[in-house]
C-alpha cells in the first residue's frame, strides 16, 4: 500500500492496517532500515524508494531463499552489506550489480 501510494507515513499505516502508533512507527522505521523508505523528515511523509517492480523482485528472491545455492546466498549477503555500509537504497544496489 506504501508503494502503491508513493508516500510512507504512521498515520497512513495506522489507518489502512488499523493498528496503534507503536507498531506502525516500527514497521515505517524497518522499512526506512530496509531502503524501502526514505530519510525521516519531521512530520512530513517518507518517500518510498523502491518500485512495485522492485517489491515483486523482493519478494521472488526471498521466496527462492530456501532452494538458492551458496554462491546465491553470498552474492545476496554482499548486495545487503552494501546497501547497510553505503546506505544505498535496494534499487540502487540491485541495479549496479
Amino acid at each position: 500500500m506504501l508503494i502503491e501510494s508513493g508516500r510512507g507515513s504512521v498515520s497512513l499505516l495506522q489507518r489502512r492496517l488499523a493498528i496503534g502508533y507503536g507498531r506502525a512507527s516500527r514497521l515505517v522505521d524497518q522499512m526506512g532500515r530496509a531502503g524501502i523508505l526514505g530519510e525521516h523528515k519531521g512530520s512530513v511523509h517518507r518517500d518510498v524508494l523502491i518500485t512495485l517492480e522492485d517489491w515483486q523482485r523482493m519478494k521472488a528472491l526471498e521466496a527462492e531463499g530456501a532452494s538458492m545455492s551458496e554462491e546465491e546466498v553470498e552474492a545476496a549477503n554482499k548486495l545487503q552489506a552494501k546497501i547497510d555500509r553505503e546506505g544505498d537504497t535496494f534499487q540502487d544496489a540491485f541495479h549496479d550489480r
